[in-house]
Protein backbone atom coordinates (compact mmCIF):
# COMPACT_ATOMS: atom_id res chain seq x y z
CA UNK A 1 0.00 0.00 0.00
CA UNK A 2 1.57 3.46 -0.62
CA UNK A 3 2.26 6.17 1.54
CA UNK A 4 -0.67 8.11 1.41
CA UNK A 5 0.52 10.60 4.41
CA UNK A 6 1.56 13.50 2.67
CA UNK A 7 -1.34 13.31 1.14
CA UNK A 8 -3.69 13.63 4.21
CA UNK A 9 -2.08 15.83 6.55
CA UNK A 10 -2.62 18.99 4.80
CA UNK A 11 -6.16 18.62 5.13
CA UNK A 12 -6.61 19.10 8.92
CA UNK A 13 -3.49 21.31 9.33
CA UNK A 14 -5.72 23.90 6.78
CA UNK A 15 -9.23 22.69 8.57
CA UNK A 16 -8.21 23.56 12.12
CA UNK A 17 -6.59 26.40 11.42
CA UNK A 18 -10.20 27.80 9.73
CA UNK A 19 -11.93 26.56 12.66
CA UNK A 20 -9.95 28.65 15.01
CA UNK A 21 -10.13 31.82 12.88
CA UNK A 22 -13.69 30.66 12.13
CA UNK A 23 -14.57 30.77 15.71
CA UNK A 24 -12.22 33.82 16.76
CA UNK A 25 -14.55 35.87 13.93
CA UNK A 26 -17.51 34.55 15.09
CA UNK A 27 -17.13 35.62 19.03
CA UNK A 28 -16.06 38.66 17.40
CA UNK A 29 -18.44 39.62 14.64
CA UNK A 30 -21.12 37.31 16.77
CA UNK A 31 -22.09 35.57 13.86
CA UNK A 32 -23.71 31.92 13.73
CA UNK A 33 -22.89 31.51 10.74
CA UNK A 34 -18.85 31.77 11.35
CA UNK A 35 -19.51 29.70 14.22
CA UNK A 36 -21.12 27.03 11.92
CA UNK A 37 -18.23 27.21 9.61
CA UNK A 38 -16.16 26.85 12.55
CA UNK A 39 -18.09 23.93 13.79
CA UNK A 40 -17.84 21.96 10.15
CA UNK A 41 -14.14 22.89 9.97
CA UNK A 42 -13.42 21.66 13.23
CA UNK A 43 -15.70 18.34 12.64
CA UNK A 44 -13.62 17.38 9.34
CA UNK A 45 -10.25 18.78 10.64
CA UNK A 46 -10.27 16.51 14.08
CA UNK A 47 -11.39 13.09 11.97
CA UNK A 48 -8.94 14.29 9.05
CA UNK A 49 -6.26 14.69 11.82
CA UNK A 50 -7.13 11.60 13.32
CA UNK A 51 -6.31 9.52 9.51
CA UNK A 52 -3.31 11.38 9.19
CA UNK A 53 -1.88 9.78 12.67
CA UNK A 54 -2.86 7.08 11.57
CA UNK A 55 -1.76 7.23 8.22
CA UNK A 56 1.68 8.44 10.23
CA UNK A 57 2.17 5.29 11.99
CA UNK A 58 1.64 3.66 9.14
CA UNK A 59 4.14 5.75 7.06
CA UNK A 60 6.65 4.74 9.73
CA UNK A 61 6.95 1.38 9.50
CA UNK A 62 7.47 1.63 6.15
CA UNK A 63 10.77 3.75 5.85
CA UNK A 64 13.81 2.89 7.88
CA UNK A 65 14.24 6.00 10.34
CA UNK A 66 18.12 6.63 11.13
CA UNK A 67 20.40 8.93 12.47
CA UNK A 68 19.74 12.54 13.51
CA UNK A 69 16.14 11.58 12.41
CA UNK A 70 15.08 9.84 14.73
CA UNK A 71 14.98 12.38 17.42
CA UNK A 72 12.92 14.58 14.79
CA UNK A 73 10.67 11.41 13.76
CA UNK A 74 10.44 10.99 17.77
CA UNK A 75 8.96 15.11 18.38
CA UNK A 76 6.81 14.85 15.45
CA UNK A 77 4.82 11.48 16.71
CA UNK A 78 4.67 12.85 19.74
CA UNK A 79 3.28 16.59 18.84
CA UNK A 80 0.97 14.14 16.48
CA UNK A 81 -0.65 12.64 19.41
CA UNK A 82 -0.29 15.63 21.89
CA UNK A 83 -2.30 17.77 18.98
CA UNK A 84 -4.76 15.00 18.12
CA UNK A 85 -5.88 14.45 22.01
CA UNK A 86 -6.20 18.18 22.13
CA UNK A 87 -8.34 18.52 19.08
CA UNK A 88 -10.44 14.90 20.25
CA UNK A 89 -10.98 16.65 23.68
CA UNK A 90 -12.13 19.76 22.41
CA UNK A 91 -14.76 18.32 19.53
CA UNK A 92 -16.19 16.60 22.64
CA UNK A 93 -16.54 19.44 24.75
CA UNK A 94 -18.14 21.27 21.80
CA UNK A 95 -20.12 18.60 21.43
CA UNK A 96 -21.27 18.51 25.06
CA UNK A 97 -22.34 22.32 24.73
CA UNK A 98 -24.67 21.22 21.88
CA UNK A 99 -22.01 21.98 19.16
CA UNK A 100 -21.69 25.56 20.23
CA UNK A 101 -18.48 27.20 21.62
CA UNK A 102 -18.62 26.17 26.05
CA UNK A 103 -20.05 29.11 26.74
CA UNK A 104 -18.41 28.72 30.60
CA UNK A 105 -15.29 28.82 29.29
CA UNK A 106 -15.33 30.18 25.81
CA UNK A 107 -12.13 32.11 26.29
CA UNK A 108 -10.16 28.91 27.77
CA UNK A 109 -11.60 26.77 24.45
CA UNK A 110 -10.49 29.22 22.02
CA UNK A 111 -7.06 29.28 23.88
CA UNK A 112 -7.38 25.34 22.63
CA UNK A 113 -8.00 26.01 19.73
CA UNK A 114 -4.96 28.26 18.69
CA UNK A 115 -2.35 25.97 21.23
CA UNK A 116 -3.65 22.65 19.35
CA UNK A 117 -2.88 24.67 16.06
CA UNK A 118 0.54 25.88 17.43
CA UNK A 119 1.10 21.94 18.08
CA UNK A 120 0.13 21.03 14.45
CA UNK A 121 2.33 23.52 12.87
CA UNK A 122 5.06 22.33 15.06
CA UNK A 123 4.46 18.84 13.93
CA UNK A 124 4.34 19.73 10.59
CA UNK A 125 7.43 21.43 10.86
CA UNK A 126 8.97 18.58 12.53
CA UNK A 127 7.60 16.20 9.67
CA UNK A 128 8.62 18.28 6.75
CA UNK A 129 12.05 18.91 8.17
CA UNK A 130 12.23 15.30 8.08
CA UNK A 131 11.71 14.83 4.35
CA UNK A 132 12.70 17.67 3.00
CA UNK A 133 16.11 17.78 5.05
CA UNK A 134 17.15 15.14 5.70
CA UNK A 135 15.01 12.97 3.33
CA UNK A 136 13.48 10.48 5.36
CA UNK A 137 10.77 8.41 3.17
CA UNK A 138 12.42 9.76 -0.13
CA UNK A 139 14.86 7.23 -0.71
CA UNK A 140 17.71 9.34 0.63
CA UNK A 141 19.38 11.05 3.43
CA UNK A 142 18.28 9.50 7.07
CA UNK A 143 15.44 7.32 5.92
CA UNK A 144 15.52 5.08 3.22
CA UNK A 145 11.75 3.29 1.51
CA UNK A 146 12.39 -0.59 2.50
Amino acid sequence: MPNVHPLIVHFPIALLSAAALFECLARWRKSDGLSSAGWWTQCLGTLGLGAAALSGLRAGESVHIAGASVSMWTTHQELAFISTALFAILLFWRIGARMRIPTGHPFLYLAGMWVGVALLWGTAWFGGEMVYRLGVGVGSGGGVLH
